[in-house]
């Protein structure tokens, strides 16, 4: 395809256009004029997610718009944002994409547009543009309006979403730091001859996490992003997931004009296992979606609370081994990563090695796809209505009627002197 883009700008000399001209020196003229030109061949190769990235007034949005079209302008006149979906799409269909994207904040969900954060604006409209579009999908200003964390985190969810659903995605930002989260298979930078950059899929940059006690005091930081119940019961021990990802650095150019992109050194391992760590601390931590390594921590990391659960003892009649998760919930910063997942199965492979069995009660549809993808967890009850009678099959009543599913971790122990450190990290027990 050859690109031949010019676009002429009428200037109308007012007495302020002039005074302009004279103080800053710029040559009087009637018209301003940015052309754009080169070569890019979109069909050489097969693509899912395309990139055009450049300084502000490089000709981006006019690439975008002229060769993909202009994305259309979304309207968000509801009262909640899931009513602003088309009336075509399933809550299955508008729940799926949300949390894909990383929105996953039921009680988000309810609120008009005017009201989230920028985060969330920037994640539920990449949501609806995702579910609008059977064509190739353009978004202008990506990332524009949210902090770098958000930028990157949001990018990797809404590749992962992209890829995994055969659409296609165009991208225009200023941002070259989201390059390595996004991972476009092509990037095309503006300029009078324009730059067309085929790229291999490529390794992440890593995300370092580790998983300790925290105290019941942290629930406040979380109760609002919980799809149910914002109650914890203090009887739970609570375990937090931190997670550091390297700060984003002022980027080195190589001509003036054009950045590279930020590498990362330390990204080992191949995504795609399913792992439990070894240890409750410091450990690469893997799951069926991603990789985690956490060792190599180094210093200019940002490091931050991510997820956040608790876990109970379950009474039963016949057995006393039983315990199972309580308010499993992630930050929505960084949401869409996998990161509960890696919390529930740390936490859980501790238990094992202390003899206990754990159990989940996920009702959420994206949390019960993501057990039942897992060769750790075995679905153990369907979902459904979940109320057995006193003394049936539970000594208490039931789930207040939710349509929970139950999940049994069947996965690897963890080394039993680092589940000790984990659940009773002042030293003693007190089994429950």
């Amino acid at each position: 395809m050859k690109i031949d883009i010019r676009k002429e700008t009428e200037i109308c000399r007012t007495p302020r256009v002039e005074m302009l001209e004279s103080m800053f020196e710029v040559p009087a003229t009637t018209k301003l004029t940015i052309s754009l030109n080169g070569e890019a061949d979109f069909d050489a190769r097969p693509w899912s997610i395309g990139l055009i990235v450049g300084p502000s007034g490089s000709g981006k949005t006019l690439l975008l718009n002229n060769l993909f079209g202009e994305p259309a302008n979304l309207d968000w006149n509801s009262r909640s944002v899931i009513d602003d979906f088309d009336d075509s799409l399933s809550m299955e269909d508008i729940a799926r994409v949300c949390q894909s994207v990383g929105f996953n904040t039921i009680p988000s969900w309810l609120r008009p547009f005017s009201v989230l954060s920028n985060g969330e604006k920037f994640r539920v409209e990449i949501a609806r543009r995702l579910l609008s579009s059977n064509g190739i999908i353009a978004i202008d200003e990506f990332t524009s309006v949210v902090d770098r964390q958000v930028a990157r985190f949001g990018s990797f969810a809404v590749a992962k979403y992209v890829r995994a659903s055969g659409k296609r995605l165009v991208a225009a930002s200023c941002h070259y730091d989201i390059i390595d989260w996004l991972q476009p298979d092509w990037i095309l930078e503006p300029g009078r001859e324009c730059k067309l950059t085929w790229r291999s899929l490529q390794q992440r940059p890593p995300i370092n996490v580790s998983i300790s006690r925290v105290k019941y005091e942290a629930w406040p930081l979380f109760r609002d992003f919980h799809y149910m119940s914002q109650e914890l019961n203090r009887a739970a021990r609570c375990y937090g997931l931190f997670a550091s990802t390297p700060r984003v650095e002022l980027p080195l150019h190589d001509d003036g004009l054009r950045p590279h992109p930020n590498r990362s050194d330390n990204n080992t391992g191949d995504p795609g296992t399913d792992r439990v760590p070894s240890s409750g601390s410091e450990n690469r931590v893997r799951d069926t979606n991603m990789d985690f390594p956490t060792d190599n921590i180094r210093t200019g990391t940002e490091s931050r609370i991510a997820s956040m659960c608790g876990v109970l003892h379950r009474p039963h009649p016949k057995v006393t081994d039983i315990c199972g998760f309580t308010r499993m919930v992630t930050i929505p910063d960084f949401q869409g990563l996998g990161l509960a997942f890696v919390l529930a199965n740390t936490v859980a492979s501790a238990y094992k090695a202390m003899g206990k069995r754990l159990h989940s009660y996920p009702n959420h549809p994206a949390w019960i796809r993501s057990y039942q993808r897992s060769k750790t967890w075995l679905q153990i009850k369907q979902t459904g209505e979940y109320s057995p009678r006193r003394g049936s099959t539970s000594s208490v009543s039931g789930f207040g009627n939710k349509k929970c599913a139950v999940f049994m971790y069947i996965g690897p122990a963890m080394n039993r002197a680092e589940a000790e450190r984990l659940i009773y990290p002042e030293g003693g027990r007190n089994d429950d």
